[in-house]
């Protein structure tokens, strides 16, 4: 094995003449690994991890589970990972073997992860009569979801760079998220724990006949465990550097012990409390609209805002018709009190103004009662004309008829 020296101002590197199956040390500037990897521990995990996926696939297919795709991408990416570090161990010099398996390994452990948040989401809406937590089950699901895309995301970002330190600290952000929101998760699942032993105790279970509840939460409570046995590990190896005196990266053994290992248990143990054996019948499974359930409500929701917006403006105008009423009904009753006041205005002008004994002397003088009776006489024909002249539907005729009665 020869070897070439390249000096710089800041570092000096040194290329290797690749041996076996292209191994250098890690010191040399060709190495794509910290150690000498090995071909048959790579093929002996590639191939669990193969038959967990072919198992995943099986019952997913077996108890027709649709959002178990989540975690057979999960086992996809772990299987895919394992083969191309079996190919990078025999070809040690190809940078793709080596930088694709790594990307994978790093990311995968994600789906299982948010196939743990839907497991849980769909057990709140089969087994709780409220279905819920706090949140519908519905929206519960998918805020977990997009927590785990975004910590997905910054992962991604610190993956792809795989140069330098950067991107050792943009990952361990991205794995420091994807364990708090672990955290708040496992909350969650306590909480989900608790109201199913109080719904179990008051027989409200048994009545449904849904008690078989504890298997998959037990299965679920092992994979948070597992993923996060594997998060720790990835932070305390990226925190302390790759520096010689952080021997994890350079022994392979605890890539396979504290990552692998978690992993494929992680999948055996949703595997064996499937969700597919608990969640059967009704409400097993989200609401799911068809394309054309969805126009339908689409359309639907549309022509009701329409509706309301009609409505809304027909209110309008019965309110201004109902105001111009209201104005013109009191314009007539201010017009007839104004006419019942002129209408009255004669008679209470004539007052008698004497008292019995004085209309009694004054009757008794011929004169003055024949004036007194003209007098009177005058108001009441006064009266009846202007009574006529108000109302102007009377004929001449009753009025005639009437003053002469007078």
């Amino acid at each position: 094995m020869s070897s070439t020296t390249t000096a710089s101002p800041a570092t000096t590197c040194v290329t290797v003449t690749p041996g076996k199956n292209g191994y250098v040390p890690p010191e040399a500037c060709n190495a794509n690994y910290a150690y000498d990897p090995s071909l048959a521990a790579a093929a002996v995990t590639s191939t669990l991890f193969g038959l967990l996926l072919a198992l995943h696939l099986f019952q997913g297919i077996l108890y027709r589970k649709k959002f178990c795709w989540v975690i057979i991408m999960g086992a996809i990416w772990e299987t895919a990972s394992f083969i191309l570090r079996t190919l990078g161990a025999r070809y040690q010099q190809n940078v793709t073997f080596a930088t694709v398996s790594q990307i994978l390994v790093l990311l995968a452990p994600l789906w299982i992860n948010a196939f743990d948040y839907m497991v849980l989401g769909r057990m709140v809406y089969y087994f709780l009569p409220e279905q819920k937590l706090y949140i519908k089950a519905t929206r519960f699901s998918v805020c977990f979801v997009w927590l785990d895309v975004t910590s997905f995301l910054v992962q991604l970002g610190g993956g792809l760079l795989l140069t330098g330190t950067a991107w050792e600290n943009i990952y361990m952000g991205g794995i420091g998220m994807q364990q708090l929101f672990i955290l708040g998760f496992l909350g969650m699942v306590i909480m989900f724990h608790r109201r199913a032993l109080v719904l179990e105790r008051e027989g409200v279970l048994a009545t449904t006949g849904r008690t078989n509840w504890r298997t998959l939460l037990y299965c679920l409570y092992a994979s948070l465990l597992l993923i996060s046995i594997r998060i720790v590990y990835r932070l305390i190896e990226f925190s302390r550097g790759t520096g010689t005196n952080n021997p994890i990266p350079y022994h392979e053994f605890y890539m396979y012990c504290l990552d692998a290992l978690p992993m494929s248990l992680a999948l055996l143990a949703m595997s064996i409390g499937h969700p597919g054996r608990t969640l059967v019948g009704p409400d097993s499974e989200f609401p799911h609209l068809t394309r054309k359930e969805k126009k339908a409500a689409k359309a639907a929701g549309k022509a009701e805002k329409l509706q309301m917006k009609e409505n809304s403006q027909r209110g309008h105008v019965y309110e201004r018709v109902e105001s111009s009423q209201m104005e013109l009904l009191q314009q007539d009753t201010s017009s007839l009190e104004a006419a019942g006041d002129e209408l009255f205005r004669p008679l209470q002008a004539w007052q008698p103004q004497e008292s019995h004994q004085e209309r009694m002397a004054t009757n008794s003088q011929p004169g003055r009662a024949s004036e007194e009776s003209e007098r009177v006489e005058s108001s009441q024909i006064e009266l009846h004309a202007h009574e006529a002249s108000s109302q102007p539907w009377r004929s001449r005729e009753s009025y005639e008829e009437r003053s002469n009665m007078v």
